[in-house]
C-alpha cells in the first residue's frame, strides 16, 4: 500500500519531534529545552522580583507571547501527527503541555467566569507545569530514572519555595526590625548546614535498582536544599526592607542556589553515567 505525499509530511513531522535524528531535530529540541528554562526563570522574576516584573511588564508579555506560541505550534503539530489522537490526548506529557499552555489563553481572552483574583493566582501558579515539560525531554533523551526523578524532586522545591514566600514575607515584615539580625544568623546555620550536607552527600552509595534507596536519597537531598531556598528568600525579603529596593545581593544570592542545584544534578548525572557503563 503506497503512503501518500500527505501522510508522508506527516510522519517526517511525528518522527522530527518524537525521535529527533537529525540536527535540526535536535537543534529545535534545544531551542524548546531554553524556551522552558527561560519561562520558569520569568516565573520567578514575577514572584520574587515583582518591581522589577512590573517595570518591564510589556517585555515580559512580549516574551510570554514569543514562549506560547512555540509551545502552542509545537502542541499543535504534534497533534496532528500523531497516529493515534485519542492516545496522544491522554498521554500524561501531553497533558502536561496543554496546561502548560492553558492560562496565558484564559488569562488575554479574559473570560469572565474566571476573573476571580485567586482564581487568577492559581492559573498563575499552574505555569510551572512548563517545567515539568523537561520530564518529556529527560525521557527521549534517554536519561536514567534517577535523573529524571531528581528532575521533579527539584520541581516539588521550587513549588514549595513559591508557596511559602508569601507566608515568609509576611513573618518578616511583621517582626520588629531589630529581630532581623537573629533571624538572619539563625536562618544562616541552617543554610549552612544544608549545604555541607548536600555537599557530603554523596549518590554513590545508593544503589540505583532500589527504589527506597532512591527514594531515601532524594528525601534527603530535598529536606537540604529546602532550608538554603528558604534561607535565601528571608535573606532577600530583609533586604528589600533594608535597602529599600532590590540589591544586587539578592540576585547573588539565587545564582548560589542555581548552582546548588547543578551539583546536586552533577552528583546524580555521575551515578546516571555509571549506570549505563554497567
Amino acid at each position: 500500500m503506497s503512503i501518500t505525499k500527505y501522510q508522508l509530511i506527516k510522519n517526517k513531522i511525528y518522527d522530527f519531534f518524537e525521535q529527533p535524528n537529525n540536527i535540526w531535530a535536535k537543534i529545535v529540541r534545544i531551542f524548546l529545552i531554553s524556551l522552558i528554562i527561560i519561562s520558569g526563570l520569568e516565573f520567578f522574576v514575577e514572584i520574587f522580583w515583582y518591581d522589577f516584573f512590573m517595570a518591564n511588564r510589556a517585555s515580559f508579555h512580549y516574551l510570554e507571547v514569543i514562549i506560547v506560541a512555540a509551545f502552542t505550534l509545537e502542541l499543535v503539530l504534534r497533534f496532528w501527527s500523531a497516529p493515534k489522537k485519542i492516545k496522544f490526548i491522554f498521554n500524561f506529557y501531553n497533558i502536561i503541555d496543554f496546561l502548560a499552555i492553558l492560562p496565558f489563553f484564559i488569562i488575554t481572552f479574559n473570560f469572565s467566569f474566571m476573573r476571580f483574583s485567586r482564581f487568577l493566582r492559581l492559573l498563575r501558579l499552574t505555569r510551572l507545569l512548563r517545567l515539568a515539560k523537561l520530564l518529556r525531554y529527560s525521557e527521549k533523551m534517554h536519561l536514567g530514572i534517577i535523573l529524571q526523578e531528581n528532575i521533579i524532586k527539584n520541581l516539588i522545591i521550587l513549588i514549595t519555595l513559591v508557596f511559602i514566600y508569601h507566608p515568609v514575607k509576611i513573618f518578616i515584615e511583621s517582626a520588629p526590625p531589630d529581630y532581623y539580625s537573629d533571624i538572619l544568623f539563625t536562618a544562616s546555620i541552617l543554610s549552612l548546614a544544608g549545604m555541607f550536607g548536600i555537599f557530603a552527600h554523596s549518590y554513590a552509595s545508593v544503589d540505583p535498582h532500589n527504589n527506597f534507596d532512591r527514594f531515601f536519597s532524594h528525601l534527603t537531598t530535598a529536606f537540604l536544599v529546602l532550608p538554603i531556598g528558604m534561607t535565601f528568600e528571608i535573606l532577600q525579603v530583609i533586604l528589600g526592607i533594608e535597602l529599600k529596593h532590590t540589591s544586587i545581593l539578592t540576585y547573588a544570592i539565587w545564582f548560589v542556589y542555581v548552582a546548588i542545584i547543578f551539583y546536586d544534578f552533577y552528583n546524580v548525572k555521575r551515578v546516571a553515567i555509571n549506570i549505563k557503563n554497567v
